[in-house]
């Protein structure tokens, strides 16, 4: 027994016998010296990436990448430049911080820098003649062209005009940027092209003051004479048959979903446009659907429309496309 000893003398029971240099509690051990190289390993990682964060923050600015710098502004800038600082004279810009906003009006804009300047004129020398507390938003959707820089030459020189960017996705999502950050107690959207004369405007907001809490513009004439439509006869039948898809598939009741002349309270376009999903031409009917989900006091008025060149609406390709938008609108909302 030469190579084994008895466990007495060194503590262990008597009797116990076991041969030298294997422990007792082998997995404690090896769980032991586990953690002491984990440890070990995590430290040096640590001094590792100590080190490069310092190496990182040590780097001075001109290491990292800088974005291209913008052409300098093309022609189309400068004549409008010119017009504005004509404009401000006549008009008197430069209004004060925004407060107390009245009236939202949000324009989208999709490659407009031929019509919208004009738009943006006209809309700030009508609102400012008549007193208003009103901001203009123009909602750019991924523009190629220069509309984006044009609003913002009105922006430098009133705070009451403001420009909201987003990726080209459509005229639905363009519409929802604008009408979610807008801060009047009404909130109108209208198209670029001006088709609906701005003296319609007092007819929807009287429709809300009433009690209403959205007031759409329709070119569907209700009495003869009462309003004037202005458009092509292909015009006429096309938006008939669509009107007549849009009472089947999703909303009846409704005699002109796609007028580009809407108006709601503010309450009332936070909670519609917080739901809206589609994000091409159908969205006015989506919302529409949404409101009357929402029991919302729907006012349809008709006004003044008169068609304009230089629509960016396919009547082919976007109708096919909008239809089968709006044969989805139910399960959108199936839920609401």
């Amino acid at each position: 027994m030469a190579a084994k000893f008895n466990m007495h003398a060194t503590g262990g029971p008597p009797g116990e016998v076991f041969s030298p240099g294997v422990p007792r509690y082998p997995a404690k051990v090896f769980l032991q010296q586990a953690l002491q190289s984990l440890l070990t390993v995590a430290g040096g990682i640590l001094c590792l990436t100590r080190d490069f964060y310092r190496i990182l923050l040590a780097r001075p600015k001109s290491a990292f990448p800088r974005r291209p710098m913008s052409p300098p502004p093309p022609q189309a800038i400068e004549e409008t430049r010119s017009i504005l600082d004509q404009f401000s004279s006549l008009v008197g810009l430069k209004a004060p911080a925004l407060s107390g906003v009245h009236l939202s009006i949000v324009i989208p804009a999709y490659n407009e820098q031929a019509r919208l300047p004009r738009t943006i004129l006209d809309t700030v020398g009508w609102c400012t003649s008549r007193n208003l507390d009103f901001e203009l938003i123009i909602a750019d959707d991924g523009s190629r062209d220069q509309t984006l820089a044009l609003v913002r030459l009105f922006e430098e020189i009133d705070v009451r005009v403001r420009s909201l960017a987003c990726p080209h996705m459509g005229k639905g999502a363009a519409v929802r940027l604008g009408m979610l950050n807008a801060q009047g107690r009404f909130v109108l959207f209208m198209d670029a092209d001006g088709a609906t004369p701005l003296n319609e405007i007092p007819k929807l907001v009287q429709a809300l003051e009433k009690g209403h809490e959205v007031a759409i513009g329709s070119r569907v004439v209700q009495k003869p004479g009462e309003v004037e439509i202005k458009t092509s006869f292909h015009r006429r039948i096309i938006g008939r048959a669509f009107a007549f898809f849009v009472n089947l598939f999703a909303l009846g009741g409704i005699g002109d979903t796609q007028c580009g002349f809407k108006m709601f309270r503010r309450e009332a376009a936070m909670a519609i446009f917080s739901r809206q999903k589609i994000v091409g031409f159908a969205f006015d009917v989506e919302i529409l659907f949404i409101a009357r989900r929402l029991s919302l006091s729907i006012a349809e008025i008709p006004v003044n429309w008169v068609s304009q060149p230089g629509s960016k609406v396919n009547l082919i390709r976007d109708s096919i496309g909008m239809l089968r938008d709006i044969s989805q609108i139910r399960w959108l909302h199936r839920n609401l």
